[in-house]
């Protein structure tokens, strides 16, 4: 399902991974507020943070703003409910679905 263009040439190990795909699937559509953090893979840069209304609005920005080998987690909030946890934590794998194993995150 997500799989997107490596943004240069890396010579580290990448290894198989489709743990954000089945993530998404399980995410539920029942929340408020979805929030992503996104790390992204051999960047100097802090992790940008967003949020969204729906989980329709998240398939769109992983498929259009994240890139092989970027860390993601998705935060969830239900406004009458202190419960507060990542619903999603994985990397983007490229387009051979292969994600990096070393890396800062």
């Amino acid at each position: 399902m997500f799989k997107s263009e490596r943004r240069f040439k890396d010579t580290k190990p990448w290894a198989k991974d489709h743990s954000l795909d089945s993530q998404f699937k399980e995410l539920s559509d029942d929340y408020d507020i979805y929030v992503i953090r996104h790390w992204f893979y051999c960047m100097a840069t802090a992790p940008i943070t967003v949020s969204f209304g729906s989980k329709k609005e998240i398939g769109l920005y992983l498929e259009n703003q994240v890139r092989a080998g970027d860390f993601v987690e998705v935060w969830v909030f239900v406004l009458d409910s202190d419960l507060l946890r990542p619903r999603v934590s994985a990397k983007m794998p490229d387009k051979k679905g292969l994600i990096p194993t070393k890396g800062s995150y």
